[in-house]
């Protein structure tokens, strides 16, 4: 009999909880009262670093280094610059830069000028240029080298004009660039520049070496230089 009712209890039992839920009231809110997946804070100003160590905003920037011109085939591809620049704020600021070549040929300069029969040498080379550029720093950030060394770091890229100096002529080019910048202190770092300077200037390939030609006689076409440069950096 005991077991008549439980099976009873059991039958019953799911029929009753349905209907208890077939008469319970569907409750509906609005979509602007729910709340949502993810909220964002709104902050008036957002300070994307904190505790900044280097500060750039209202200083002056000396140095002086030198580099390569990768991609110069018939010249002595060493340069030799020192610079100069002001930060208007730690993103903005304008950079003059003084840059010389050294002289002579390359190992290939003085190859074509016996195997080729032509004679760079007798076709004006830059000697120096002055660049007046527009520094523009994307991006700040620290890095640790050991647990105890902590050195501070800028990204940056740059645009300017030159005045280039060829011998028995000037003229004005384009320079554009990225670096980097390492603070070894709060006021000594290493600065790194990728550059390429874009000039119109004389075509050492485009007279033969006989008879001899003379400086007027190359013809001009566009260069197209890119320059690695590493300077010591003094920030006042």
């Amino acid at each position: 009999m005991l077991q008549k009712k439980w099976i009873q209890l059991i039958l019953i039992g799911p029929l009753f909880v349905m209907g208890m839920s077939s008469n319970a009231d569907k409750i509906e809110l609005p979509d602007e009262e729910l709340a949502r997946d993810s909220v964002l804070p709104v902050f008036e100003k957002t300070q994307a670093v904190l505790n900044k160590n280097v500060k750039t905003n209202g200083r002056f920037q000396f140095g002086l280094g030198a580099g390569l011109e990768v991609n110069e085939p018939f010249y002595n591809d060493t340069l030799y610059g020192v610079f100069g620049a002001y930060h208007f704020n730690e993103i903005h600021g304008v950079n003059l830069q003084f840059q010389a070549w050294s002289p002579g040929l390359s190992n290939y300069g003085e190859q074509i000028k016996t195997d080729q029969g032509l004679d760079p040498d007798r076709s004006p080379q830059p000697q120096w240029a002055a660049i007046m550029n527009y520094e523009f720093v994307a991006y700040y950030g620290k890095i640790s080298l050991s647990k105890q060394t902590v050195m501070n770091l800028n990204l940056f890229a740059d645009v300017g004009l030159m005045y280039l100096d060829i011998e028995d002529r000037s003229t004005f080019g384009l320079n554009l660039g990225i670096g980097q910048t390492l603070f070894f202190t709060n006021n000594v770092g290493l600065r790194l520049d990728l550059k390429t300077v874009i000039f119109k200037g004389p075509d050492p390939a485009s007279r033969p070496a006989s008879p001899p030609p003379a400086a007027s006689d190359f013809e001009e076409n566009v260069h197209v230089n890119n320059q690695v440069l590493a300077s010591l950096l003094f920030l006042l």
